[in-house]
């Protein structure tokens, strides 16, 4: 009506549970996001602990984010397939998102002038991404 474009940006989880799809006619998978999974200890608590123990945390640290990753893979298919018949879904081709981290490319940089990142820190996430 007042001819400005409107869109928003939120995982599939968010656009159903907000139930977005009553009000939003497209959605495009962009998947230009990852869900890393942190897990945080006090340092000093740690390296308190014995070199066994710090396998064992570390081994259910590492088996903990893996099923979060299943899980949220999980979820984002189920909402997928409930999205799929009320929203007409555009999934970019390979041309198409190179366009976008081609058009993102600056922000990139910015951060790396700013010392923020180090094009290092950025090729590592963009390979860990790429598995």
């Amino acid at each position: 009506k007042t001819g400005v474009a409107d869109g928003q940006e939120n995982p599939l989880t968010n656009i159903v549970s907000m139930k977005f799809h009553e009000v939003q006619k497209y959605l495009t998978l962009v998947n230009y996001q990852y869900h890393a999974e942190m897990f945080y200890v006090n340092k000093d608590w740690f390296e308190a602990l014995s070199e066994k123990d710090q396998g064992i945390l570390r081994a259910a640290a590492k088996e903990m984010m893996l099923m979060s990753d299943e899980i949220i893979a999980a979820d984002d298919a189920k909402c997928f397939e409930f999205l799929k018949d009320k929203m007409e879904i555009t999934t970019l081709t390979d041309e198409q998102h190179a366009a976008f981290v081609k058009a993102v490319q600056p922000v990139y940089d910015y951060y790396i002038a700013k010392g923020m990142f180090t094009q290092e820190m950025i090729d590592r996430m963009r390979e860990a991404a790429s598995r």
